[in-house]
């Protein structure tokens, strides 16, 4: 009888899409009025169900032994209630996007949570050459499961994001613009040791953009970031002390439509960060993306991505510093590819590739003792394939499957799961 949960899950989740379409067939006579009524509506509401089952739910490496009453695969059930509101107002325009989850697993139930992501924005413009946006955000997920300095988490631990932002414009003579932003975000987590990780940041860009045709723009700007990471070092009597950073950088950017079924994208950053304790993790360099979106016939679209970027992970051996830090510093380059086909109206399928290549290097610093440094490379591989159909116009249906694989190295075990999923989204608009 132990054999036949697997066989049932699997089951479950083949036979949502079945029973979310014989739902909306049968909703559909009886709400077909409303959505009628609700065609010039600025209001959205819907819900959404999803069932998904994970090979290596946690990300745990090969031959890595789990903590007592973990369990490396899982199905986790997600609900959500979906809401929104897009509203003209004269020449502006209010958007307010709110969607409510709850999320439960089948066997690791510790990680059961409820989440959120709501979302505003303001478009405004005046009369004559000015304009702009204003946009806040908050959402509440659960944090990722395994980390390269803090291993398996065997507690629940939420994120919370919070971003508020604000950008202007002001139209020069000819093809010429100014444009401003300012933006603050912050991250906390509900759990204790986590605490030192939770960082606020603020940041200004001041550039100007050129648009001498409508098929080519650009953008150079000076960007300027402070932030600080409040509990960084916390004292025998809970005291912390933060550590705070600055990073200045001339960014690049610019779009170019070649032809109708074409367009490029491009980015290009030369930065330098520091910080004030943790100098270890100070870095500069350039970073970069280029992208080129294809879609020479109405149902075949091809997107390429190559991007260079830097991350860092730096944890301290001790909460108080003492003894010193472990740093992981990362430079990443990766190549995407997503192809999408819509084979009717209704149907489409999507295919999805992506390779990261990573450049290790971690150094162990000992109060005192010097520095002793490991270097290595590891390769990620993510493959997606998805199917969606449009049952009806306020009913959508999909399934996908996903493998992730990771290659091992002197520094990190390798990793491989397989995860497949249903959903479907009812929604009144």
């Amino acid at each position: 009888m132990k054999h036949h949960g697997p066989l049932r899950r699997a089951r479950a989740i083949l036979a949502l899409p079945l029973l979310l379409a014989a739902a909306g067939s049968a909703w559909l006579p009886g709400i077909a009025q409303a959505q009628a009524q609700a065609q010039t509506s600025p209001y959205r509401l819907g819900v959404s169900q999803s069932l998904m089952h994970d090979s290596n739910l946690l990300r745990a490496g090969e031959g890595q032994l789990l903590p007592e009453g973990l369990r490396r695969s899982d199905t986790v059930s997600s609900t959500a209630l979906i809401l929104g509101l897009d509203q003209p107002i004269s020449r502006q325009r209010l958007g307010v996007d709110a969607t409510l989850r709850a999320n439960r697993f089948a066997h690791n139930k510790r990680y059961d949570n409820e989440g959120y992501n709501l979302r505003a924005v303001l478009d405004w413009a005046t009369v004559e050459r000015l304009g702009g946006s204003l946009q806040a955000s908050r959402n509440r997920t659960l944090a990722r499961f395994a980390g390269a300095e803090d291993g398996l988490s065997t507690e629940r631990n939420t994120e919370q994001t919070t971003r508020l932002a604000a950008s202007a414009y002001y139209g020069l003579a000819g093809p010429y613009r100014l444009e401003a932003g300012l933006e603050r975000s912050t991250v906390g987590y509900s759990s204790e040791r986590y605490r030192r990780r939770e960082f606020e940041q603020d940041s200004a860009s001041f550039g100007l953009r050129w648009r001498p045709s409508d098929g080519l723009n650009l953008r150079l700007a000076l960007r300027h970031t402070a932030g600080s990471y409040p509990h960084y070092l916390i004292a025998s009597d809970g005291s912390s002390h933060g550590d705070d950073f600055r990073r200045q950088a001339l960014e690049l950017s610019g779009e170019w439509i070649p032809s109708a079924a074409s367009r490029v994208r491009a980015r290009l950053s030369q930065g330098r960060t520091r910080y004030d304790i943790a100098r270890e993790r100070d870095e500069s360099g350039l970073t970069g993306e280029v992208g080129w979106t294809w879609q020479p016939a109405g149902r075949f679209s091809l997107v390429t991505t190559l991007r260079r970027q830097p991350a860092q992970d730096a944890y301290l051996l001790d909460t108080s510093g003492e003894l010193g830090s472990i740093e992981y510093s990362r430079m990443s380059s990766v190549l995407a590819l997503r192809a999408g086909y819509q084979l009717s109206a209704k149907l489409a399928l999507q295919a999805e590739w992506e390779h990261t290549q990573r450049r290790l290097e971690r150094t162990l610093y000992l109060g005192g003792l010097g520095a002793d440094s490991r270097a290595a490379r590891d390769h990620d591989n993510t493959l997606r394939l998805s199917a969606s159909w449009q049952a009806q116009r306020s009913l959508n249906l999909g399934c996908d499957w996903q493998r992730f694989s990771r290659s091992a190295s002197d520094l990190f075990l390798a990793q491989r799961s397989n995860a497949f999923s249903c959903w479907g989204q009812f929604m009144l608009q």
